[in-house]
């Protein structure tokens, strides 16, 4: 492979014998599970880890790739402001980011196959303590599951952004 260096340190992508994770240097590398042979290389400036696959597609804060030929599907432009932390997941549907800021929580939902705005949520969060968290937003059973604070989760409808339901632990969770 070469540049050993280059790769992400957090899990990578698996899906059709395909081996997905992307870099802190911008790179996007797909490599077969079997062999670890690189089959594709996508390099872009602003992209970081994670790369999450979902219907075909790799996603990657803010770039839609198809998943077996690296073709740029649609780039959306992400708020790079210092301070800011992006994280985000996927279904085949639709991409939910969240951005951490010191005040708030930007959640978005995005068309997963144009990229274009489904809504969009600001979630008040509190500016005292060390965040986010390592794995804050994931999206399942028609929610999105969003660390609020480290002790604080929140479900959101992913039709809507709407608020269902919070938890919040005696610890951090």
């Amino acid at each position: 492979m070469g540049k050993g260096e280059d790769l992400a340190v957090v899990s990578p992508s698996v899906t059709d014998r395909v081996v997905h994770v992307a870099s802190y240097r911008g790179q996007v590398h797909a490599l077969d599970a079997n062999t670890g042979t690189l089959r594709w290389l996508f390099e872009a400036d602003d992209v970081s880890p994670p790369a999450l696959v979902a219907g075909g597609v790799v996603h990657v804060n803010g770039y839609a790739l198809d998943a077996s030929t690296e073709k740029m599907l649609w780039q959306r432009e992400r708020d790079l402001s210092p301070g800011n932390s992006h994280y985000f997941s996927a279904t085949k549907t639709a991409v939910y980011t969240a951005a951490y800021s010191d005040t708030v929580i930007e959640l978005r939902a995005l068309d997963a196959a144009s990229g274009a705005s489904l809504w969009k949520n600001n979630i008040p969060r509190r500016s005292d303590e060390f965040f986010p968290p390592l794995f804050p937003i994931t999206a399942a059973y028609g929610k999105v599951f969003v660390s609020q604070s480290i002790a604080t989760v929140g479900a959101f409808d992913t039709a809507t952004g709407k608020l269902v339901w919070t938890f919040a632990a005696a610890d951090p969770v």
